[in-house]
């Protein structure tokens, strides 16, 4: 009968374990999952504001070339 009662009491410690790590996987996964929405805006953001700055550069870069190839 003891060995009955051991069981049942390791597995219901086994289960309160597994529940427990659930809730924390799930607490994690939930912040996981606002940290990279947050990050993935970032990244259009980042996107658009470097292809802004690689258009000016471009300008730049062919009237640059422009006036390079004209004077020779």
């Amino acid at each position: 009968m003891a060995h009955i009662i051991k069981d049942f009491f390791t597995g219901s410690l086994i289960l309160v374990a597994l529940t427990l790590a659930a809730f924390v996987g799930f607490i994690l996964f939930f912040i996981l999952n606002i940290f990279f929405h947050i990050f993935g805006a970032l990244v259009i953001v980042f996107f658009f504001v470097f292809l802004l700055f690689f258009a000016i550069w471009l300008v730049g870069f062919l009237y640059r070339k422009i006036k390079e190839t004209g004077k020779s």
